[in-house]
């Protein structure tokens, strides 16, 4: 997870999976468009795909600092500490949808 305080970065926006091979020269990124998939593999092209999956990494959130929210085995929403799944607070599911379309509105942004 990237905080948006890192601001945008090129490739933002859609997937990318960038697989990596035994020897480097194996590796290639897939790129899915309108199209269908294209794949790249050539070196120019793969420098710049590892220098951005390089910033990636820099920028993500520790999972120390990520939430995982799901369903639990009642069906019921729950959220919690990415690494501590085990131990989460569980509430219905509108209560979920509604805190997260609160997030999504900027009501949580006092706790930036």
């Amino acid at each position: 997870m990237i905080p948006t305080s890192k601001g945008g970065f090129p490739g933002a926006g859609h997937a990318v999976l960038f697989a990596d091979g035994a020897v480097p020269r194996l590796d290639t990124v897939q790129l899915d468009s309108a199209h269908g998939p294209e794949f790249t593999h050539a070196e120019a092209q793969l420098t710049k795909y590892r220098a951005a999956l390089d910033w990636m990494d820099g920028a993500a959130m520790t999972p120390n600092n990520c939430f995982r929210l799901g369903t639990d085995p009642d069906g019921n929403a729950y959220i919690a500490i990415a690494g501590a799944e085990d131990h989460y607070l569980t509430d219905t599911r509108e209560a979920l949808r509604t805190m997260i379309l609160d997030i999504k509105a900027g009501r949580a942004d006092h706790l930036l």
